[in-house]
């Protein structure tokens, strides 16, 4: 009994022993199926790394835009900024002008009164100093030999004749 319990033991190995693959075969199978494992983690990594790249690259390219456009708004508003200064400036060059012009007109207009003014005063003046140098030349003729006076007596007048109307121009330039 002991004989037939060993030879269906032994029987049982040698199926046991068929039915076993060679170890090499199972060692390089678990090689290759792990070899095939992380060259598919290395491709997925790849893939998620390009994703990334691309990503951070569309992202700098959108700051970028952003960037230039703000840019670009500030440009916009120094821009208008200085054309606004420049017809602020332009109008108040316009409203000097105007003002010169009107202040130039008026100094004209009253420089040509003044002048009228002064030209009229000198000849009434002229003229009151004329008759009276008149009247004293006459007078003088009448009493030249009396009183022997009329030579200096007209230098005088003359001479303060002369004064007055220096004075008087001076007075109105």
């Amino acid at each position: 009994m002991y004989s037939l319990l060993i030879m269906l033991l032994l029987r049982k190995l040698l199926l046991m022993v068929k039915k076993i693959k060679d170890p090499t075969q199972n060692v390089k199978a678990v090689v290759k199926s792990a070899i095939k494992r992380l060259d598919d983690l290395r491709e997925a990594e790849s893939k998620h790394f390009k994703e990334i790249f691309k990503l951070e690259r569309k992202h700098e390219n959108d700051l970028r835009i952003a960037e230039a456009k703000r840019i670009d708004a500030i440009r916009v508003v120094d821009v208008n900024a200085i054309s606004v200064a420049n017809d602020r400036a332009t109008s108040q060059a316009e409203v000097l002008a105007k003002q010169v012009d009107t202040t130039a007109e008026t100094l004209r207009n009253l420089m040509s009164v003044s002048a009228t003014t002064l030209a009229q005063q000198l000849t009434t003046i002229s003229n009151n100093l004329s008759s009276r140098i008149s009247t004293l030349e006459q007078s003088n003729s009448k009493t030249e030999g009396r009183f022997g006076l009329s030579i200096p007596l007209l230098i005088g007048i003359a001479t303060l004749v002369g004064g007055l109307i220096v004075f008087i121009i001076e007075k109105m330039l």
